[in-house]
């Protein structure tokens, strides 16, 4: 069969032109539609979750006792008042959590105790400018406030300073207060939570334009005595100004 040569204005060739250019705009919808599906799984997968072992199921380190600033569970560091504290991976004490953080106070001393993650340099600076929302599950063994905070380092990538607290028993929650001078308080929030029952905790801050480094931090406003627990698990940090469900990592990611 011999092809028609083109026509200009011809009415058939531009019935073509309209039919390709439906064709070619159906087939935009669907790249829009797959790109939304693979940020799902991505999601699904954990990647929206900025957090390194956030349910701390590794514990290469097998730890039971940490210093003030020391690592334990990958990835986490504990925070202390005056002395050590007790740390232990504990498993299946809720449903839809598998591992969780268990710190107890072992000293006689009543002191105040926390953890922290420290988020790299390559997993922060594209928050600039955006709003990050951090949630978790916490416990603690006494009915009274626990504290968490999201913190920038704005000064060198990846070399920043762990040991965030400056005064533990200030109550202005600011540089050069409670926290080091050094460092961006994007924001801090306070739950006090029925004693041995789990709650979920989110706090949302608005980052600066200088992020280098982001930091979260989980505490006990008040000292705990001896034995006394505060348990920590399901941590996540993502982007937006609403708490989603939360979603870890394979190991292998």
């Amino acid at each position: 069969m011999t092809q028609v040569p083109f026509q200009e204005k011809d009415p058939k060739t531009n019935e073509n032109f309209r039919n390709i250019y439906y064709q070619v705009d159906a087939l935009d919808s669907n790249i829009s539609e797959i790109e939304t599906s693979l940020a799902n799984i991505q999601g699904s997968a954990g990647f929206k979750n900025r957090i390194i072992n956030p349910s701390f199921s590794i514990n290469q380190r097998s730890t039971t006792t940490a210093t003030d600033d020391a690592y334990h569970l990958d990835r986490w560091y504990a925070l202390t008042q005056t002395s050590t504290v007790t740390v232990a991976q504990q498993t299946e004490q809720e449903n839809g959590q598998l591992t969780n953080l268990r710190m107890t106070q072992p000293g006689a001393s009543a002191q105040r105790i926390g953890v922290a993650q420290i988020v790299e340099s390559i997993n922060s600076i594209d928050l600039r400018g955006v709003a990050v929302t951090l949630s978790a599950r916490i416990r603690c063994s006494a009915s009274q406030a626990i504290r968490y905070a999201i913190l920038e380092s704005t000064i060198t990538a990846d070399t920043v300073t762990s040991d965030v607290v400056s005064s533990w028993t200030s109550t202005d929650f600011t540089a050069g207060n409670f926290f080091i001078s050094s460092i961006t308080v994007a924001n801090t929030g306070s739950t006090t939570p029925t004693a041995a029952t789990w709650t979920s905790v989110s706090l949302t801050a608005t980052l600066t334009s200088n992020v280098k480094n982001l930091l979260v931090f989980f505490w006990s406003e008040d000292t705990l005595a001896q034995n006394e627990t505060l348990d920590i698990g399901s941590v996540q940090l993502e982007i937006g100004s609403t708490a989603t469900p939360f979603a870890t990592r394979d190991y292998e990611s």
